[in-house]
């Protein structure tokens, strides 16, 4: 980042280029911080730097990197050029649905390394700089944010090295808010419930709501969108066939009262 050019406060965000991390660098650059963008997609990373930049007047740079990759932290520390954040936001991770002993082993070793190794590497190397500049005084709030999810609060088969994961990254932000206090940091941790973060069109032609691969959706629910424009479906049925007990025929759901499946003869882990 340019130094010496901009007396704005910096806030780094990263998995900045879309979903939650765009919306928080959003809301950042509106009250007026500059940002410090990270994701391993740059064309989408650039044009979320150059849309916030242009429209609240702040600097929006963009590094293009896997955080849970080697050399990650330092090349952070190489971008920042001596700025220190006066907000650090750890949103990047990403999780994995169906059973744990028939997923990828690197893919859920990766998601250790990306939601609870890097996010706590990233905060360990920034936080106590940040509390040391946290003694000037300054107009703007200073503290780090962490995504963690409302699957923190209660274990997830099926998905159980992710709920996991946002275990951890709560009870860490809880502990590290306690230690925080009284040097001008708090640490926030934000439970978002579930939702679909990619492009818009790839959900269903004739969504009847609910669907978990839909924006509109709610992945609490069980059911399913009837017509597939592009892979949506397959894979959310390939999922609910192995939650449900029985083979539920289109991969479709109607969703009771009760909130359970009706195809099911037990229990769905949704419901």
């Amino acid at each position: 980042m340019e130094t010496g050019m901009s007396t704005k406060p910096l806030a780094l965000v990263t998995g900045a280029s879309g979903g939650i991390g765009e919306a928080i660098a959003d809301e950042l650059g509106k009250a007026g911080y500059d940002l410090l963008l990270i994701a391993r997609s740059k064309g989408l990373l650039d044009n979320v730097a150059r849309r916030l930049s242009h429209q609240h007047g702040v600097e929006a740079e963009t590094l293009e990197l896997d955080l849970a990759g080697p050399g990650a932290i330092a090349r952070i520390e190489t971008a920042l050029q001596g700025r220190v954040p006066h907000v650090l936001v750890n949103n990047a991770g990403y999780g994995l649905a169906g059973r744990f002993s028939a997923q990828s082993r690197d893919k859920q070793i990766g998601m250790i390394d990306l939601n609870v190794t890097a996010l706590t590497d990233l905060t360990y190397a920034l936080v106590g700089k940040m509390e040391e500049a946290a003694k000037k005084p300054s107009t703007h709030r200073r503290g780090v944010i962490n995504i963690a999810s409302t699957a923190a609060f209660q274990p997830g088969p099926l998905m159980a090295v992710y709920y996991a994961t946002k275990a951890y990254v709560l009870h860490f932000s809880e502990a590290l808010n306690y230690e925080l206090r009284g040097t001008g940091l708090t640490c926030l941790a934000i439970c978002p419930g579930g939702y679909y973060a990619n492009d818009t069109t790839q959900h269903c032609e004739e969504c009847v709501g609910g669907c978990s691969l839909c924006t509109a959706g709610n992945l609490l629910s069980c059911q399913s969108c009837r017509t597939d424009s592009n892979t949506s479906v397959p894979y959310y049925k390939e999922i609910f066939n192995e939650w449900c007990v029985v083979d539920c025929e289109d991969g479709e759901f109607e969703v009771l009262s009760d909130n359970s499946c009706q195809t099911c003869s037990a229990p769905c882990i949704l419901c």
